[in-house]
């Protein structure tokens, strides 16, 4: 990332939080103090106008915000996507960064290597699928030595990306739960089907950049609505779920075609586009 860009995302983040607390929900600290002071009292009509207008300015400062924190992430994802089509026809694609980054997300994202990740989940689809046929059809384990080996080739490198999604603030439960956050999953599909040569349509990565947007907000509500005393399996059974209905979507956005990519049948059996599969779960 430039100086430029980075001084650009501070920028936002920063204007972001001041705009945000402006306008804090009515079960914030700030908000019960400020409705404590004024219980008891009439506002003139004068000073009703212009909180109301110091309101409006305020969710306009956040629109605005929001409008370039948004125009900002599709500009860095489009300079990723043109880094990894710069490399000469036969070549294959280096994917220099993410191509989604989401509010509050842009370091974390930054500091994975999304090559590897790209290049391990576009092959681990359909080795986890002749491994899968390989036991409907009562093959032993040292039958399918060669295709156990070669999972764990490929789970190595994003075990190692997955411990420093543990260390970035992702939030997830677990190594699993962090490496299936839908900030990491979006980026994710896209990477694997880049490494895969078959990348997503300017329409599909559309969809993808909104849904997992949609639901990495909605991560950051559902961990933020739980009371002091929640169970560990309350959220977890709130997380997988948000999870399983992310997955659904991102799956229906997807082609026939790509989607035959990611169960694991690709035209070329040693080849295969994108997995949703966490380390270790082979």
């Amino acid at each position: 990332m430039t100086s430029k860009i980075a001084a650009l995302s501070a920028v936002l983040v920063v204007a972001s939080f001041f705009a945000g607390w402006a306008v804090a929900p009515s079960g914030t600290s700030e908000a019960k103090a400020t409705r404590a002071e004024r219980r008891g009292r009439t506002v003139s009509y004068d000073e009703y106008q212009e909180l109301k207008g110091q309101l409006g300015l305020a969710i306009a400062k956040r629109d605005l915000v929001r409008r370039e924190l948004d125009e900002f992430q599709r500009e860095f994802g489009k300079k990723s996507a043109a880094a990894a089509g710069d490399a000469p026809d036969g070549a294959e694609k280096k994917i220099e960064g993410p191509r989604f980054v989401y509010g509050g997300m842009v370091e974390a994202l930054n500091g994975l290597d999304w090559d590897v990740i790209g290049d391990s989940m576009s092959k681990m689809p359909a080795v986890l699928a002749r491994l899968s046929q390989g036991l409907a059809e009562g093959k032993k384990l040292e039958d399918l030595a060669e295709e156990i080996g070669l999972a764990q080739q490929l789970n190595g490198p994003l075990v190692v990306e997955a411990l420093k999604m543990s260390k970035s603030g992702i939030q997830g439960t677990g190594l699993n739960g962090i490496f299936t956050h839908p900030s990491v999953t979006a980026n994710m599909v896209h990477a694997a089907l880049t490494k895969a040569d078959l990348p997503l349509t300017e329409e599909q990565e559309r969809l993808v950049y909104e849904i997992g947007l949609r639901y990495t907000e909605e991560d950051r509500q559902r961990l933020a609505g739980y009371d002091e005393g929640a169970l560990g399996m309350e959220k977890l059974v709130g997380e997988a779920d948000l999870r399983d209905r992310f997955f659904a979507e991102v799956y229906e956005s997807l082609s026939p075609s790509t989607r035959r990519i990611a169960s694991g049948s690709p035209r070329d059996p040693r080849r295969c586009s994108c997995a949703t599969s966490p380390p270790g779960s082979t």
